[in-house]
């Protein structure tokens, strides 16, 4: 159930590809008469890059003062496309969503994305690859900006390179059908035969000053993705000088819940977010 005061309008194409219609979810909040346009979140769900979908959104994240619009997108997966492919989708549904900022009523210069687990590895590409030639992709709306304001990552891998093949290599994982480990899937092969690829897919190595403030929270009994990958996304965003809070969930696993830690995420988007 979508609480008060939001309204939901679903099913929206954001772009089309030779493997189907891409679409997001936006969650409006109902707003006074003269009162200023919200916030914009984009909201990019995990999976291993190769399931779940937009629906993934928990309507429970809404505050109740309605001080944020929301979106949720679906992105292509990867059996069907490579990387970049996920980019390019995440970044059309940005320039989507600043496009029609206007026809919906939030803002468009101050959008925050958030994600989890492969989500949150895009959320953070998205964060520090804006103008990125090889990352843009096409599609419409290339008169729009592909930049974030603020980012918030749970449990993401942000060092390709480092990581390896850290899916395979987790104790007690069954192993996966060739071709199947969620790394070789996105990338078209392992870390080490795509080894160009493996950089580019990782956010820790293309930060720069410009990237926005971060937020960047893992547990560190995390069996899936070790905590090293926050850490290491982390001391990127430092050395660049770029203002970054890392959360270290103690005891937490990957997938943990998320509701009890929305009221210090809206908070982090309400100081960098603000209109």
């Amino acid at each position: 159930m979508i609480p008060d005061p939001y309204d939901k309008l679903a099913d929206i194409v954001y772009a089309a590809r030779p493997e189907g219609e891409l679409r997001l979810d936006l969650y409006l909040p109902r707003r006074p008469a003269g009162a200023s346009p919200p916030s914009m979140v984009l909201y990019i769900h995990g999976g291993s890059w190769r399931a779940h979908s937009k629906e993934a959104f928990e309507p429970e994240w809404l505050p109740a003062d309605g001080g944020f619009a929301f979106a949720s997108m679906n992105y292509r997966f990867s059996q069907k496309a490579k990387f970049p492919a996920q980019i390019h989708d995440a970044k059309a549904a940005v320039r989507w969503l600043r496009a029609h900022a206007a026809e919906h009523g939030y803002a468009a210069d101050k959008l925050g994305v958030l994600g989890a687990s492969a989500g949150g590895h895009l959320a953070c590409l998205l964060g520090v690859t804006a103008g990125n030639s090889q990352l843009e992709g096409d599609g419409p709306h290339q008169d729009q900006s592909s930049a974030v304001q603020a980012v918030v990552s749970f449990y993401a891998v942000t060092d390709l390179p480092a990581a390896g093949e850290l899916y395979e290599r987790r104790p007690g994982k069954k192993p996966d059908p060739p071709g199947k480990e969620p790394l070789v899937s996105l990338l078209g092969g392992t870390v080490a035969e795509k080894p160009d690829l493996a950089r580019l897919a990782s956010p820790a190595l293309q930060v720069t000053p410009d990237a926005p403030p971060f937020m960047l929270l893992h547990g560190d009994a995390d069996s899936l993705c070790p905590l090293d990958q926050s850490v290491r996304m982390h001391k990127a965003l430092r050395a660049a000088g770029v203002p970054c809070d890392l959360v270290i969930l103690h005891g937490a696993e990957h997938g943990m819940e998320r509701l009890p830690w929305m009221p210090s995420i809206l908070a982090f988007f309400r100081r960098h977010l603000s209109c």
